[in-house]
């Protein structure tokens, strides 16, 4: 039966899985669970017509807003289908790049899925786009480099 459980969506098996089912403090509401994205999926999405691209575990469809991306598309392209969050860390992106309204969230990459419940359980909701780590993470208590 747990091997049945693999083969389930996240979305499926529900938010419980997700969290254990023990409720989040300061979350006034049930968070919906996000669809798991496999690297091989992410890989598949590296075209300039239908670009993915993982930051911070969790994966943005940036197709419809590469042609306008202050940078150039190159740079984008550049980490199609792929993990870029050092490249979007190196470039300083501001509050208003991180939620460009043309990228959508379409889940969060296989294996991160704690890392995401961590941005949550500091507050960081997917309205808010592309988490700012370095926020959210001073905010927190403790912890070593890693």
């Amino acid at each position: 039966s747990s091997s049945r459980d693999v083969d389930t969506p996240l979305a499926a098996r529900g938010q419980a899985s997700l969290r254990g089912g023990q409720p989040e403090v300061g979350v006034p509401f049930p968070v919906p669970a996000m669809r798991v994205i496999t690297p091989g999926e992410l890989a598949k999405h590296a075209s300039s017509d239908d670009l993915w691209v993982a930051v911070h575990g969790l994966v943005w469809d940036v197709s419809i807003f590469l042609p306008d991306h202050p940078g150039g598309p190159e740079i984008v392209e550049s980490v199609a289908g792929k993990d870029g969050s050092a490249e979007f860390e190196d470039a300083l992106h501001s509050t208003a790049a991180r939620r460009e309204p043309t990228m959508k969230c379409v889940g969060v990459l296989e294996g991160c899925e704690d890392k995401v419940e961590g941005w949550r359980s500091k507050g960081w909701t997917e309205e808010q786009g592309i988490p700012d780590v370095d926020k959210l993470e001073g905010g927190g208590a403790g912890g070593g480099a890693g």
